[in-house]
């Protein structure tokens, strides 16, 4: 019975001199990346401006978390309205132009169509 105490006593002993410079296990962390799934222009769907002038649009990614919340702005006629990365729409001549909003690295984009008036 005294061996097995001792030997009781000299591994708690072991373990409490080796243990104490173990750290804590590492475990792999998971997290879910939500793709977007859908993206708004929360100006609406459409306006009319006067040639020269510009409006701001902005967007709405859902899911809030989204993975990857880049997204890219572009217009369907240069001509009639440009737009920048940052979704500043110059109204550039007379007609009507579509613009697109859309996520980097899914298929989620919405659209926005302006039509420019000459200036009077």
């Amino acid at each position: 019975m005294r061996r097995y105490i001792a030997a009781i006593f000299a591994g708690a002993l072991l373990c409490a001199t080796s243990c104490s410079n173990m750290s804590e296990p590492e475990f792999p962390q998971f997290k879910y990346k939500a793709p977007v799934e859908k993206i708004e222009i929360a100006n609406g769907s459409e306006t009319t401006l006067v040639e020269g002038n510009t409006l701001q649009l902005t967007h709405k990614i859902t899911p809030y978390n989204a993975a990857n919340p880049t997204v890219f702005w572009k217009t369907d006629n240069g001509n009639v309205a440009m737009v920048s990365q940052t979704g500043l729409v110059t109204a550039v001549g007379p007609g009507t132009a579509t613009i697109t909003v859309m996520a980097q690295d899914d298929d989620a984009q919405a659209t926005f169509k302006v039509t420019v008036t000459a200036r009077p």
